[in-house]
């Protein structure tokens, strides 16, 4: 907990999510260095604006205090970039967070085969069945899974962790205090006993939809590789993806039924060249050279749709693709699907935020760095209305962090 005070003055000041923080250590050793350079050491840094400045100036240190408090009652630890603990993977994003609150025993990132396992949240009893059976099998095989604690494939990746008794970790997109699926609270007190829930967040920042965006981006950057389970066409695990590609990391996914939507994004991944996934051993291959002293191949060979988990978590008397036909409605089979979001028939439909980010893509492709830094729009707030955009299909992504008109 170094220096956590002024760590946590930062965050208040910047936002969560911001690039900002970090440039710090340009100048500085560290942030008790910032905080105590004062206004003419800031207006130093080039970087801040003057709106930044006027946010540095009017937040108080008896903030930070509070959120410590808060924390020492709960037992919660607190890890700043100028803690040994703090993850290497996390410095080498963009945007790090300032912070990192942990419920639990946050594991050596940086020594583990750390897989994030995603998908939707309304998935199918097949995607929760392959999401808690592969998961199961690579924390049997040495791995840490990481998720985000949402509901479908997210806590059945939880589940097989939990079921394999190892190290897991869930990234959440708020407060650890905030009262956030209660449903899957002993969930995350299970993870807690044995591996770490964690968040960017302050205790009681409730979750909201600028904060899963940026919580997102954490998922993947923990990771050595991302694992998708089920995802249609726009669901938001391709959005972790983007963050994970942007990041250098794998990307994996479970081949779907051509005529299913729901694995309609799976197909599109593999379209694009990730790695298809028919054992768990197609996973583990990937990092057992450098990782001998963490991974085995235990049981990790069996074809997932013959393994006996998978099979009895499915109803035994239901044939899954069987019954995703019979409640889909007959269509004309399409001539070709195209390979991005369509474009939308009306742009004046956007308003708002929303509206002002999209007319910075009308010259070409833009990077997300460079509308932060001429909006001076919070860098959550940016990335909330990027995610948006592309979902609804008005920009797509080209790689290295820009984006252009779809």
């Amino acid at each position: 907990m170094t220096n956590a005070e002024y760590w946590i003055w930062l965050q208040t000041a910047l936002g969560y999510g911001s690039i900002k923080p970090f440039r710090i250590f340009e100048k500085f050793d560290t942030a008790k260095d910032f905080y105590e350079s004062g206004i003419d050491g800031w207006k130093t840094c080039k970087y801040f604006s003057t709106k930044d400045i006027t946010k540095l100036r009017d937040t108080s240190l008896e903030r930070s205090y509070k959120v410590i408090e808060q924390c020492k009652r709960r037992q919660y630890d607190i890890i700043t970039p100028e803690d040994a603990s703090y993850p290497t993977r996390l410095m080498n994003i963009k945007n790090p967070p300032a912070v990192i609150y942990v419920k639990g025993q946050l594991p050596n990132i940086d020594d583990e085969t750390v897989i994030a396992i995603v998908g939707t949240r309304k998935c199918s009893d097949l995607g929760n069945a392959i999401a808690q059976t592969i998961s199961y099998r690579l924390s049997c095989c040495g791995a840490v899974i990481v998720s985000g604690g949402a509901m479908g494939c997210d806590i059945a990746a939880t589940k097989g962790a939990l079921k394999a008794k190892a190290k897991s970790i869930i990234v959440l997109g708020c407060g650890l205090s905030y009262p956030y699926l209660m449903q899957n609270s002993r969930y995350r007190s299970d993870v807690a006993e044995n591996g770490a829930v964690i968040t960017e967040f302050q205790p009681f920042e409730p979750a909201s939809r600028y904060t899963f965006p940026v919580r997102n981006r954490l998922i993947s950057a923990l990771s050595l590789g991302v694992m998708v389970v089920e995802a249609p066409e726009r669901s938001g695990a391709l959005i972790t993806v983007e963050h994970a590609l942007e990041q250098g990391k794998y990307i994996f996914t479970v081949p779907g039924a051509i005529t299913s939507k729901r694995f309609l994004g799976n197909n599109r991944l593999l379209e694009d060249g990730a790695i298809p996934v028919f054992t768990p051993y197609d996973i583990i291959s990937e990092f057992i050279s450098e990782y001998p002293h963490k991974l085995n191949y235990e049981n990790s060979r069996t074809l997932l749709g013959e393994d006996d988990m998978l099979l009895s978590l499915l109803d035994e008397n239901s044939d899954v693709e069987q019954t995703e036909h019979k409640k889909q409605p007959k269509k004309k089979v399409e001539k070709k699907i195209e390979n991005k979001p369509k474009p939308p028939q009306k742009t004046n439909n956007l308003i708002g935020l929303n509206a002002k980010i999209y007319s910075y893509f009308t010259n070409g492709a833009v990077n997300i760095d460079t509308i932060i830094e001429q909006s001076q729009i919070d860098s959550a707030e940016v990335l909330v209305a990027i995610t948006e955009l592309e979902i609804e299909g008005y920009i797509r992504p080209v790689g290295g962090g820009r984006y252009e008109q779809a």
